[in-house]
């Protein structure tokens, strides 16, 4: 593995691990190397090799055992019917968050508008640009990375402990969900259009507006998924009913 470069530091940290598992130079069940070691070799600090970590831990890539480090949980891009089968399996427990996120997310953008400072909201604006740039850019892996920085600089800039600390807690939870919406087709340029739309809400301070375009984004997302387990689902009985031998 080469050195990391200065510029997109824990993007290029997540692509170069990634590649390295999915090369096939690892197996499944080998441990990978200690993070001291990995920033030795990339030239990165250790909170990036565990964010890092935490985010391909999330894709299914890598298994984190405590006290024994990371392991390899799989060599191969997740299939579609695998994708499916999670969204059925955690269907009541992402219910469960996308309420939560709902009643945090809009009073959140009510707060920031009170509150957030001007270099608060390009900060905000920065986490929008890095995503759109990454959609642009089809690097999809990063799609998650950048929409969980842009919520919580939202949520930061609520200048209130309590909320920060509980958004901190569900955008930890939520990270599988987030890695495997953007895997969906369409939802990288949906989630782009009303992340643009929040961001300009924002700018204008637009109370009301915020709430509506932040409860039209996150309904969006839930839409997105039971679309896809719809068509994925009515793509499956329609193949079992031509393989059917009359």
């Amino acid at each position: 593995m080469e050195p990391i470069k200065k510029t997109s530091v824990i993007e290029s940290v997540i692509k170069t691990l990634k590649e390295h598992i999915i090369s096939g130079s690892v197996q499944v069940g080998s441990k990978l190397p200690a993070e001291k070691d990995l920033c030795q070799q990339l030239h990165v600090g250790r909170s990036t090799i565990r964010e890092a970590f935490r985010a391909l831990q999330a894709m299914g890539f890598v298994e984190m055992k405590p006290g024994r480090g990371a392991f390899v949980a799989t060599i191969k891009e997740s299939d579609p019917e695998s994708t499916v089968n999670w969204f059925v399996e955690n269907e009541s427990e992402i219910s469960n968050f996308m309420e939560v996120r709902m009643a945090i997310e809009t009073l959140a953008i009510r707060l920031v508008i009170e509150r957030a400072t001007d270099k608060e909201i390009q900060t905000i604006e920065h986490a929008f640009n890095k995503f759109e740039e990454a959609s642009i850019n089809g690097e999809s892996d990063l799609f998650y990375y950048y929409d969980e920085h842009f919520h919580s600089n939202i949520v930061k800039a609520t200048h209130n402990d309590l909320l920060i600390a509980i958004n901190k807690n569900l955008s930890n939870a939520l990270r599988t969900y987030r890695i495997k919406t953007y895997t969906l087709k369409g939802h990288a340029e949906n989630a782009l259009i009303t992340h643009r739309e929040i961001l300009r809400v924002i700018k204008e301070k637009d109370v009301e507006k915020a709430i509506s375009v932040m409860n039209t984004h996150i309904n969006n997302a839930m839409k997105d998924v039971s679309e896809y387990l719809l068509k994925e689902k009515s793509d499956k009985d329609r193949k079992t009913i031509q393989s059917v031998d009359f």
